[in-house]
Parts: C-alpha cells; sequence; structure tokens
C-alpha cells in the first residue's frame, strides 16, 4: 500500500464516506422501525460499499489500474444498490404509513396503526425528518444515476474491450477479446468472490502497472 499526495483525492475520499455514512444513518433511523431486517440488508450494502471504496483508493492511489479495477466497479455495484434500496425503503414507508386524517380530520395514530414497529415508525415527522429525508431523497437520485452510467460505461467497456472513444472511432485490434474475458482479466475466475472485495486471483503477469482504460 502506498499513499500520494493529492488533496483534491483526499478530500473526495472524505466527502464519499460522508455521504455513505449519512446514507446508512438516514436509512436506518428514519426510515425503517426497529428490530426489522431491513437493517441488516441495509448495513451490508454499506459495508461492502466502504471496504471496496477504501481497497480502490489505497490498492493503486490516485489511478484505477488492473489491481484495483475490481474494487472500484464493486464500490459503484454496491452504491448504486444502496440508492435503490433507499428509495425502495422510502415507498415502503409510503405504504406502511396510511393517511392519518378523515373527512378532513386527524385521526388518533393508535386507530390507524396495529404495531409497536409501526407506531415508533409513523409518527409525525418534526422539521427535522423531512429534512433528512429530502436530503437523502436528493443523495439517492444523485448518486443512483451517476452509479448507473458509471456500471454500465464500465461494463460495455470491460466486455468489448474497448474504451468509449474506441468504439465511436472503430478502432480495431488484434488482440482484443469481447465477452467475460474483460471481467475475468480484473476479477480472475468466475466465483462468487466476484462480489467480494478481495484480491482477485490473477496470473502474475497481470499484476503489472497497466492502466486499464477508462
Amino acid at each position: 500500500m502506498r499513499l500520494v499526495d493529492d488533496t483534491a483525492g483526499i478530500v473526495v475520499a472524505g466527502l464519499t464516506h460522508a455521504l455513505l455514512l449519512y446514507g446508512l444513518c438516514a436509512i436506518r433511523y428514519n426510515l425503517l422501525e426497529p428490530g426489522c431486517y431491513h437493517h441488516y440488508v441495509v448495513f451490508t450494502l454499506y459495508f461492502m460499499a466502504t471496504v471496496s471504496h477504501l481497497r480502490a483508493m489505497l490498492t493503486d492511489p490516485g489511478r484505477i489500474g488492473r489491481r484495483n479495477h475490481k474494487f472500484f466497479m464493486l464500490f459503484v455495484l454496491y452504491t448504486f444498490a444502496l440508492c435503490l434500496y433507499s428509495a425502495a425503503m422510502m415507498v415502503r414507508l409510503v405504504i406502511i404509513c396510511p393517511p392519518l386524517r378523515r373527512n378532513g380530520h386527524r385521526l388518533p395514530i393508535e386507530e390507524v396503526l396495529t404495531t409497536e414497529r409501526e407506531l415508533a415508525l409513523c409518527q409525525p415527522w418534526s422539521p427535522l425528518r423531512i429534512l433528512a429525508n429530502t436530503f437523502l431523497g436528493v443523495e439517492a437520485m444523485l448518486f443512483g444515476m451517476f452509479t448507473a452510467i458509471m456500471l454500465v460505461d464500465q461494463l460495455v467497456q470491460l466486455l468489448t474491450d474497448a474504451t468509449t472513444i474506441e468504439s465511436m472511432k472503430k478502432i480495431e485490434s488484434e488482440h482484443r477479446h469481447s465477452g467475460l474475458h474483460g471481467l475475468r482479466r480484473i476479477c480472475g475466475p468466475l466465483s462468487p468472490l466476484w462480489l467480494v472485495p478481495c484480491q482477485p486471483r490473477l496470473p502474475a503477469s497481470d499484476y503489472g502497472d497497466v492502466a486499464v482504460l477508462v
């Protein structure tokens, strides 16, 4: 592991992890009732995204090369999944918490909800909770769109073994491989370990200082 003197990169990395941590806390404390299994799913996605980003950042600082490309891909994948999950939890909250008014009159929450979990989740929102959930929604939308674009772009480049510029210019190469070869080149042999931020088993020649085209 080595570090580089990149102040901007360190600031961006810190902001990224701060946003991920905020998303975790906002989802767990504002969108989920105590004791539900969704807490474990959200924490798992957060943990995998954070570890993947740290490994990508520390394996080859300042660049995306073959040695850390897998970690970068996993970071994008798990961040996108976390954004989708937060959006799903917002929809779930709307479904769980029914309208608390009838004929223009506010009903006691105890008449509408039956379980203690629902009562804890659907209490009237404070201005701070409204602001926190609004920011979470904006963050999930922007982060989700960005990571979706990055994920599709990276997968297309790996599956076609060509950069976007090469594809636009229709540049051909005799040594180009398509299909899963590009994924095996950065993730190793096909296995469940593709989804785990651990060092892939690659031939010694693949650990050279060769940058992938991103």
